[in-house]
C-alpha cells in the first residue's frame, strides 16, 4: 500500500499549524480576498491545489499549466447585506496548451448605495461604492508535473466621487509529485499601497499551501480530498478542508470547514456537468456559506468547456 497519504496528512497538520501570531493588521480592496467559483466555496476555499478551468486564473494561475481546452465561467454571487459579487473569466491553450495558456478575468463587488453623514452625524444623502479588479493570467508548465504562473491585475475603486487604483500581482506554483496527490502554492495581491486621498493602505497580501488528492478511485465512485494553509499579512493564519464525492463524472458533493479563520466557518455544495454536443461540457455549481453573525451567502456558477 503506498504510503503517500500519511505524508499527506501530516503535511496537512504542519500547514495549519505554522506560522508566528502576530497582531491582525489592516489591508484595503478586501474584496480580493473573496474566492471565486461555487465549487472552491463549496469546499471551504481550499482549492489551491486543485481548481478547474478558468477559474485557476484567480485561485492558482500555475494550474493554467494543465489546461487544454477553451473554457468560459461566469459567478454571481448575493453577497452579505447588499453586496452583489460578480466574475468571470475565459482561459484558452496555447499551441494545443504545449505553450502554456492565457486567461482573462474581471471581478466586480458592488456594495449597493451607502448612506453618508456629515461631521455631526447628519444624514447628507446616498452613495455608490464598488471595486474592480481585471486581469490577464499565463501558466505554463516548466517539466513533467511542475507548473508555474502569474497574473497581473489592474484594480481600480470608487467611494462616492473618490477612487484608487493600483496594478496587483499574484504569482503561483504547482506540483504532481505521486499520481493522486496534487500540491499548491500562491503569493496573491501583491503590489504597491492603495491611496484614497489622503489614506494609504497595503493590498491584501496572502500566502497560501495546500495539497490535494483522491483517498478512493474507481470508475464510478471518486473521493478528494483537500486542505490548505492560508496566511494572509494583515491577519491570523487559518486552515481551509474540503471533500468532494463524485458519481461517474457527472454529480458531486462537497463540504468544506475553515479552522482558526475570523468570520467564515463552514460550507458545502454541490455540482453537476452535462455534455453538450460531442464535445462541450456544461458545469452548474451551487455553494453555501455560513459567516457567523455577518450572515450566510448563497453562490452559483456556470462554466462552459469547449
Amino acid at each position: 500500500m503506498e504510503t503517500r497519504w500519511w505524508i499527506y496528512a501530516i503535511g496537512l497538520l504542519a500547514l495549519t499549524t505554522m506560522a508566528a501570531e502576530e497582531d491582525a493588521g489592516t489591508a484595503a480592496l478586501p474584496f480580493l480576498r473573496l474566492g471565486v467559483g461555487a465549487r472552491a466555496l463549496a469546499l471551504g476555499e481550499a482549492f489551491v491545489a486543485d481548481a478547474l478551468d478558468a477559474e485557476t486564473a484567480v485561485l492558482n494561475p500555475a494550474l493554467l499549466s494543465k489546461n487544454r481546452r477553451h473554457s468560459v465561467t461566469f459567478t454571481h454571487d448575493e453577497y452579505l447585506a447588499d453586496l452583489t459579487f460578480e466574475f468571470g473569466a475565459y482561459a484558452f491553450p496555447l499551441v494545443g496548451g504545449e505553450a502554456g495558456s492565457v486567461a482573462l478575468s474581471v471581478r466586480y463587488l458592488s456594495y449597493g448605495t451607502l448612506q453618508g453623514y456629515d461631521e455631526d452625524g447628519v444624514p447628507t444623502g446616498e452613495f455608490p461604492a464598488a471595486d474592480l479588479a481585471a486581469g490577464i493570467s499565463y501558466g505554463v508548465e516548466l517539466f513533467q508535473g511542475f507548473g508555474a504562473g502569474a497574473t497581473i491585475n489592474y484594480v481600480y475603486s470608487r467611494i462616492d466621487d473618490a477612487n484608487a487604483s493600483t496594478i496587483a500581482f499574484d504569482l503561483g506554483l504547482s506540483y504532481q509529485p505521486l499520481n493522486r496527490l496534487r500540491l499548491g502554492l500562491t503569493a496573491t495581491n501583491l503590489g504597491p499601497d492603495v491611496r484614497y486621498v489622503t489614506l494609504k493602505s497595503p493590498l491584501p497580501i496572502t500566502l497560501r499551501l495546500g495539497a490535494a488528492g483522491e483517498i478512493f478511485d474507481t470508475p464510478r465512485h471518486r473521493i478528494t480530498l483537500l486542505a490548505d494553509g492560508v496566511y494572509p499579512v494583515y491577519a491570523e493564519p487559518y486552515g481551509a478542508f474540503g471533500l468532494q464525492y463524485t458519481l461517474f463524472d457527472m454529480i458531486s458533493l462537497r463540504g468544506g470547514y475553515r479552522l482558526g479563520h475570523d468570520t467564515a466557518t463552514f460550507s458545502f455544495g454541490a455540482g453537476f456537468q452535462f455534455g453538450l454536443w460531442k464535445t462541450a461540457l456544461l458545469n452548474l455549481d451551487y455553494a453555501y456559506a455560513d459567516y457567523g453573525d455577518l450572515g450566510e451567502t448563497h453562490l452559483f456558477t456556470l462554466g462552459l468547456l469547449i
